[in-house]
């Protein structure tokens, strides 16, 4: 009678398949997620998902529905040209995604240029550092007034969205750029501004003003400001 082959008990190489999302989820949208993804280490996938792309992190906003519960987005730009203030446009824009806190992350801000945002629906800002990210998403600090969030606050954007003065050289440069365009060149020179680490008015104007590309329309617009009173 012959032996039937010899039976081996070996180790299964299937992986386990990845732990489902349960319960609230939050997306992080960021132009450098390893530098965040180490404090999140163990909610990667399930309670957290990092995205450096914006269409991928909104067709996941879609997919999840209202299971999201907080969206924390770069104020700067992502390589796909999509920024804090155009995500916080596409959420409160959508009746469907009321339930969902946006934060944005920057290096540097000024409180009027948080209360902005804030007018536009959103949370407010958060300090761009992995520890503070982790206690915002993970629920261990941070709210919004808290001793903590007043060590990550404004500090040395002096020049910022809802400053008056901004809001007086946008409204002359809608003159000479068109309202659309104009809405669109001053969020550029906001992110210019943010992505430089740079904040005063000359700055500004001057990133601004080269946004029209035609030099007789800039002077123009630099002499306009001037008939303002915006600028000496």
């Amino acid at each position: 009678m012959k032996k039937g082959p010899a039976l081996k008990v070996v180790a299964s190489t299937r992986q386990s398949p990845p732990e489902p999302l349960s319960g609230p989820v939050t997306l992080v949208v960021t132009t450098d997620p390893p530098l965040f993804e180490p404090s999140l280490k163990g909610h990667l996938g399930h309670r957290v998902l990092v995205f450096d792309q914006g269409d991928a992190a909104l067709t996941r906003l879609q997919d999840l529905a209202a299971r999201v519960d907080q969206f924390v987005a770069d104020f700067r730009a992502l390589p796909d040209r999509w920024t804090g203030q155009k995500f916080l446009k596409y959420i409160r824009d959508r009746r469907e995604f009321d339930g969902v806190q946006v934060w944005l992350m920057a290096d540097h801000w000024q409180l009027p240029q948080e209360q902005w945002i804030v007018k536009c629906g959103a949370q407010g800002f958060i300090k761009r550092k992995p520890d503070v990210l982790a206690a915002k998403v993970l629920g261990r600090g941070g709210q919004r007034g808290s001793p903590e969030s007043d060590r990550s606050g404004p500090d040395s954007i002096v020049t910022a969205a809802g400053d008056p003065w901004m809001e007086e050289v946008n409204h002359v440069f809608k003159r000479f750029a068109g309202a659309l365009g104009a809405r669109l060149l001053t969020m550029q020179a906001l992110e210019a501004m943010e992505s430089r680490g740079q904040g005063d008015r000359h700055f500004y104007l001057t990133d601004l003003s080269s946004r029209l590309m035609n030099p007789g329309r800039q002077s123009e617009f630099l002499a306009a400001l001037k008939q303002a009173g915006l600028v000496e």
